[in-house]
């Protein structure tokens, strides 16, 4: 699925009583709205997402999380691909249930997870829907705002700790929380 930042919407009313929703693309979604445009103008009906935009985690986010994954896995001879997979199941709010068909079930699981390391699937067991599955889908850190990358990194550091792993100090950590929060806030 695409994600194009847009600047504001706009509502009209046709006089044959329709109702048109206009965006103001950002400068810098221009291009990916063009490509979209030119794949699918001639669709007779399109389903549309909106969202409140929110700042994606920063890349020195990412990078501190990997590097905490790597002392971890270091002092527990887990690999790091594990904890992070681990970490990505316990963090909240990064997860969808859906009840998919029986026969179904293998299939939906590995398209969900060849969206990377951090797409997990796993069946819950019978859904209250007959012939179907309850399956619950994790998706990875690609995709976390801020608040999702700060829980990761709270949720790592609180193992680092509990290892006696060396973390940033307080300080360097509330800059760290501070930045992200303000990214967030945009």
């Amino acid at each position: 699925m695409d994600r194009v930042l847009t600047e504001g919407m706009t509502l009209t009313t046709t006089y044959e009583g329709e109702t048109m929703a206009s965006f103001r693309i950002a400068g810098k979604a221009v291009g990916t709205m063009r490509r979209i445009y030119d794949e699918l103008h001639g669709c007779p009906a399109l389903d549309l997402a909106i969202s409140k935009h929110r700042e994606r985690r920063s890349l020195d986010a990412n990078a501190y999380a990997w590097a905490l994954m790597d002392r971890l896995a270091e002092k527990t001879g887990v690999s790091k691909e594990e904890i992070y997979r681990e970490s990505v199941k316990n963090i909240g709010g990064n997860a969808y249930i859906y009840p998919i068909r029986k026969d179904a079930v293998e299939a939906y699981i590995r398209h969900w997870e060849h969206n990377g390391l951090g797409w997990i699937a796993q069946s819950l067991g019978e859904s209250k829907l007959e012939g179907y599955v309850n399956v619950i889908s994790y998706y990875g850190s690609s995709e976390y705002d801020t608040a999702q990358m700060s829980r990761l990194i709270d949720l790592l550091i609180a193992e680092c700790r509990e290892q006696g792993i060396e973390t940033k100090t307080p300080a360097e950590l509330a800059a760290l929380m501070e930045e992200w929060e303000k990214r967030g806030k945009k």
